[in-house]
């Protein structure tokens, strides 16, 4: 019983709960931009999303080096074992996302630029979990992230809803990406020394503390600046003034980075809770917003 909860970690609850809130943002925009409203569709779309996101944080675990334990006190038979077991479920996963989008085309659910973005989506996930290429140790795991759950997945969740694309989604997608950018590096700070010790290859530790945290910085400063710039583009400035309410959890989280690149003890555990709270609660604030116009 005490593997259970973390059996349950390692098929990537927190991505999966994201990746379910910005399809539920991308679906949204459909319904406020008029198009109707398709249930069955935006389950099965949703059904897919989590397969995917599932599949993808099991392998991931997968294909970790052998001397890197999943479980802490793991005897190497369990580890065998355990991964197995976590490759089975991934591939049920995977399949069962590869039926649903057979099912998107043969009812029409999907245009062709729809099945498109869940093919790149699946090519993705295989790219980031899966060697040779294993993007999740390459330094550039966190770009993929970011495009997966920023872009690609909202914007699936609003092509089973309006069946052609909108430039809505580019304009607040762009810095949305950054944003979830910088998401994923954050996390990668707690975890560095594990990552050194294991050899895994992050975009912190290709860039070092001291430049990644001016990446961090520069680019929190640039997401607000697009955001700002999107409301000279053609969308209403009441859709987008909630997402600014977001600021100070940025100021919050550049503060500690700094202070961190200072020498101060780092406070992880507010890091990434400040971290999942900022990019959640743009997230949600950018459904709530459109729902309610």
């Amino acid at each position: 019983m005490n593997r259970l909860p973390a059996l349950l970690k390692l098929g990537g609850p927190l991505f999966l709960f994201l990746a379910v809130m910005t399809y539920l943002y991308g679906s949204v925009v459909a319904v406020y931009l008029g198009f109707s409203w398709n249930a069955a569709a935006f389950w099965l779309g949703l059904g897919w999303a989590a397969f995917v996101c599932i599949g993808m944080s099991l392998l991931v675990e997968v294909f970790r080096s052998f001397d890197e334990p999943l479980i802490p006190g793991e005897t190497q038979s369990e580890r065998l074992f355990t991964r197995n077991r976590l490759l089975m479920a991934a591939l049920i996963a995977l399949v069962a996302a590869s039926f649903i989008t057979i099912y998107f085309q043969g009812a029409k659910l999907l245009t062709t630029v729809g099945l498109v973005l869940v093919g790149a989506g699946i090519l993705l996930v295989l790219a980031y979990a899966v060697p040779p290429v294993r993007l999740a140790a390459t330094g550039f795991g966190e770009l993929t992230l970011a495009v997966l759950l920023a872009f690609i997945i909202p914007s699936i969740g609003f092509l089973l809803q309006a069946k052609e694309y909108h430039r809505i989604l580019t304009l607040i997608g762009f810095p949305l990406m950054i944003l979830g950018f910088l998401f994923f590096i954050v996390l990668s700070f707690p975890t560095y020394a594990g990552d050194l010790k294991y050899g895994r290859t992050t975009l912190l530790m290709r860039l070092g503390w001291e430049r990644a945290i001016f990446l961090h910085h520069s680019l929190m400063v640039g997401v607000y600046f697009l955001f700002l710039a999107v409301a000279f583009l053609g969308i209403p400035l009441r859709i987008l003034w909630p997402v600014f309410m977001g600021l100070p959890f940025a100021v919050l989280q550049g503060w500690w980075l700094q202070n961190i690149a200072r020498g101060a003890p780092p406070v992880w555990k507010l890091l990434v809770t400040n971290a999942i709270a900022l990019f959640g609660l743009t997230i949600y604030l950018l459904i709530m917003t459109f729902l309610l116009h």
